[in-house]
């Protein structure tokens, strides 16, 4: 019988006591390696809890990126608000066609910083304001006087980092902490670039590491995916990290689990939950869909790959077919890019005079479209292989309609009560799930479960989750100053001051 008991970690030589920190420093790394405007979902969960973070900052925030053997250096907060621009500007803002989505971003920032005459605290201040206004973004704050050189053109240039992006190499100390959210294995020779930096400066590094597909699945990552750093990246994540965080108990149990199998001592493994993004659009906004499905459709969200098992929807679709029949079997849609290995399977789907006609893929589906598709669908499908989350599950149950997924690593942790579940390879059992929630008056019960009792992970809560964990282990100058004024004696009336020498 399996152990299905959680590992505990090893135990590290690193101090459990509360440490002090004057200094947070942001990781975007990642967000510095994609081009402005280009989100990943790694970027994503970078911008939304930098914004959440800095709601209510409990420390000094600055940013920072890692400089493959050198070190860590401290980003320009205006080069990091371009891509915050970019990111939160209104979708009114975006290029009607995609051809020119470059030459838009291009111009359109070209505009944004047309105030290069004025000095730089100055014009740092009015650009602010400027975009709180233009935008309604007001959360996001920067640094009003950053280091910065007299000249952009003295600023050292470290690639494949933008020329002004990075001011200078900075040494940290043990009273900064470094928090970094993901995508580490981007950095060259990761290892010999965070070991030596904590060991120059002992400062506090808190990393998080979303899942270990590519070491513990790797049969569904492409060659090409960087899985070969990804091994020693997360290994010197692990053994430099102060509190490592994770996204699911899954993922921690697996991180403690490898820590063991290759005797690597690592600190508290923490875990917290993503929000989500995706919300409702109001009832009463135009639907701007490509098309306006007109049969009664099942929807599946998610990238078209074979970890997301879209080949055993494709031979389940083809069972329900002939079990029900054309007319009475449901269609299927498939929303999401094409993604590793999934030629065959879209030929397949194509050339099929069964499902052809049945199974509908569509790809850069836009946001409206999306919020259509969810709104109508009858319910949605996700038997994956394998997560670290599971995000398009928790989004169905945000729109109000139960979703069938598999009962395999951190599906049922985000699933609950709400969802309904199956063997991944299990294709009779997707289908009788199928026909089960095929029943009108069945779906309605889940439907009403979900509307009464499922509450959704928003970013805000995401970004006051990491903020609690890090309070466990950091003390922050915020705190300290509540406990020292809690600290205070309570003040007496004079009458009490008098009474007193009394007794």
């Amino acid at each position: 019988m399996a152990d299905t008991t959680t590992p505990q970690p090893l135990e590290s030589t690193r101090p459990r006591s509360l440490m002090e920190v004057d200094t947070v420093w942001f990781d975007v790394t990642t967000v510095l390696r994609m081009p402005p405007g280009h989100v990943t979902g790694i970027t994503r969960t970078i911008y939304k809890l930098l914004a959440a973070w800095i709601a209510n900052p409990p420390a000094r925030t600055k940013f920072c990126a890692f400089v493959s053997d050198q070190g860590v250096g401290e980003v320009c907060p205006h080069h990091l608000h371009r891509h915050m621009y970019l990111y939160d500007r209104p979708a009114s803002a975006a290029p009607s066609k995609p051809e020119e989505a470059e030459p838009a971003t291009d111009r359109e920032f070209r505009e944004y910083s047309r105030y290069w005459y004025i000095p730089w605290t100055m014009r740092h201040k009015y650009r602010t304001v400027e975009y709180a206004v233009k935008t309604g973004v007001t959360k996001f704050w920067l640094d009003p006087n950053p280091p910065r050189s007299e000249s952009v053109a003295e600023r050292p240039y470290f690639p494949p980092y933008a020329q002004d992006s990075i001011v200078r190499l900075v040494d940290l100390g043990p009273r900064d902490l470094l928090l970094s959210l993901g995508g580490l294995w981007v950095i060259a020779n990761f290892k010999n670039t965070i070991t030596p930096a904590r060991q120059r400066g002992r400062f506090q590094f808190v990393s998080l590491i979303y899942d270990l597909i590519p070491v513990l699945a790797p049969q569904f990552v492409p060659d090409d995916s960087g899985v070969e750093a990804f091994v020693p990246t997360t290994e010197a994540q692990l053994r430099e990290s102060s509190v490592t965080l994770t996204i699911s108990e899954f993922s921690k149990s697996e991180l403690l689990r490898y820590s063991q199998e290759r005797f690597i001592p690592v600190g508290p493994v923490e875990v917290f939950t993503l929000g989500s993004d995706i919300t409702p659009i109001d009832a009463t906004a135009v639907a701007l869909t490509k098309t306006q499905h007109s049969r009664p459709f099942v929807l599946s969200v998610g990238t078209i790959e074979s970890r997301k098992n879209h080949y055993g929807m494709y031979l389940a679709w083809r069972k329900l077919l002939r079990k029900l029949g054309p007319d009475r079997a449901p269609d299927l849609v498939f929303v999401g890019k094409p993604g590793w290995h999934s030629d065959n399977l879209l030929y397949m789907i194509r050339k099929d005079p069964l499902v052809k006609d049945k199974i509908i893929v569509k790809s850069g589906v836009a946001d409206r479209e999306l919020d259509w598709l969810y709104k109508n669908c009858l319910f949605t499908l996700y038997p994956s292989l394998y997560e670290g989350w599971g995000l398009p599950v928790e989004e169905s149950f945000i729109y109000g309609k139960t979703c069938i997924t598999t009962n395999v690593s951190s599906l049922p942790e985000v699933g609950g009560v709400f969802a309904e579940y199956v063997e991944p390879e299990d294709v009779d059992g997707i289908v009788q799930a199928v026909i089960k929630c095929l029943d009108p008056v069945y779906r309605e019960g889940r439907e009403k479960l979900i509307r009464e009792e499922f509450r959704a992970n928003t970013w805000q809560k995401a970004g006051g989750q990491l903020q609690t964990i890090l309070q466990k282990y950091f003390s922050f100058p915020a705190d300290r100053a509540r406990r020292k004024e809690s600290a205070k004696p309570a003040s007496r009336s004079k009458l009490a001051r008098a009474m007193s020498f009394f007794w």
